[in-house]
């Protein structure tokens, strides 16, 4: 075993590349995908979105990869599952598209180190990769959650609100932050 005071500027490395990949992604997707969203060519190019907030990624993604790649994904039949890459390419400022990638590399970034820090760690092949592709999982969650847990589901909780009143969960919620005070 490694002692686990070396690993300190390794995981404060990572949480570093955590931070700022989330500040960066929530800067992009209220910043670009949100104005990309509400143009008539581009609502449809966003690709494959498991949850609301993968538009985001996918956006991340598509302008990450080379252009060249783009062109070759388009004739693939996975092009419905990825972002258009040439549209939003089109359609991108040279800084949105540079912070989607620093977004987007961050992310890969700390999911490779979380894989360094297993190996080094000698957990073992099964374990240490159990750790990473949890700890991947859980970081691509927050990506793609995160901002939609901050625009789009408050404004659709916002319209619900309107139309249909408040629902038990809206109850359980208010009468929890009344206990809270």
């Amino acid at each position: 075993m490694v002692n686990d005071e070396a690993f300190l500027p390794l995981v404060l490395a990572g949480g570093m590349a955590l931070l700022c990949g989330l500040v960066a992604i929530v800067m992009f997707g209220f910043g670009t995908v949100r104005r990309l969203r509400k143009h008539p060519e581009l609502r449809d190019s966003f690709g494959l979105q498991p949850l609301p907030g993968f538009a985001t990624v996918n956006a991340a993604l598509a302008l990450t990869v080379p252009r060249s790649f783009a062109r070759m994904l388009a004739m693939s039949p996975l092009f419905p599952l990825m972002a258009n890459g040439l549209a939003l390419h089109r359609h991108t400022s040279p800084g949105e598209r540079r912070l989607a990638r620093f977004a987007f590399l961050s992310m890969l970034s700390y999911v490779l180190m979380s894989f360094v820090l297993s190996d080094l760690k000698k957990w073992g092949p099964v374990t240490g990769t159990a750790i990473a592709v949890g700890r991947a999982a859980a970081y691509l969650l927050a990506f793609g959650s995160l901002p939609s847990l901050l625009t789009f589901g408050e404004v659709r909780r916002a319209q619900r609100l309107k139309t249909r009143g408040p629902n038990k969960l809206d109850d359980w919620w208010a009468e929890l932050m009344d206990s809270l005070k």
